[in-house]
């Protein structure tokens, strides 16, 4: 588990090619094969962002789908809508299909009450929409699970975010 969790650190750092080194330990390794399959499925979905975050959006593709085999056929929803579709919305050239990814995520967000991972997925689909896609309905979204969601009222991050929303989906100031 040393080196899965050691692959989604060092790509969350912005070393994303040493993090493929170490996923790759696990997944060609032998190591994948004794590993729970929520946790394999997770290996496939970080690999798959790492090589998304390396532009190498066929290789991304290949393991976010393995993943996403493993996790709807598992039911492993959560961690479906958290990593695997957000990566594929983040990989997708095509806005809609991106927002369609982010939808479904969101439903499962809202049905499995997982506000700050539904935050998240709000965010990225109003930076994918623009300043042209919904973004004030968006905005009230957010503002209104922040009042419910004591973690996300406290997030200065997210309140300048808000500040600056205009900025934050690509309007400017």
């Amino acid at each position: 588990y040393y080196h899965l969790a050691a692959g989604n650190l060092l790509s969350r750092l912005g070393r994303p090619g040493e993090g493929i080194n170490q996923l790759e330990v696990v997944i060609n390794g032998g190591a994948l094969s004794a590993m729970p399959l929520r946790f394999r499925a997770r290996a496939f979905a970080d690999c798959g962002e790492a090589w998304r975050l390396l532009g190498e959006a066929p290789l991304a593709s290949r393991y976010l789908a393995k993943a996403e085999a493993i996790q709807r056929q598992n039911r492993f929803v959560a961690e479906l809508a958290d990593f695997t579709l957000a990566s594929k919305a983040k990989l997708e050239t095509d806005p809609a299909v991106a927002r369609a990814c982010l939808t479904e995520a969101m439903v499962i967000q809202t049905e499995c009450s997982t506000p700050v991972s539904r935050a998240r997925s709000i965010l990225l689909d109003a930076r994918i929409s623009g300043p042209g896609g919904g973004g004030r309905q968006q905005r009230e979204i957010l503002s209104k699970l922040m009042e419910n969601t004591p973690v996300l009222a406290r997030d200065d991050t997210l309140r300048r975010i808000l500040l600056n929303w205009g900025s934050w989906i690509g309007g400017g100031p």
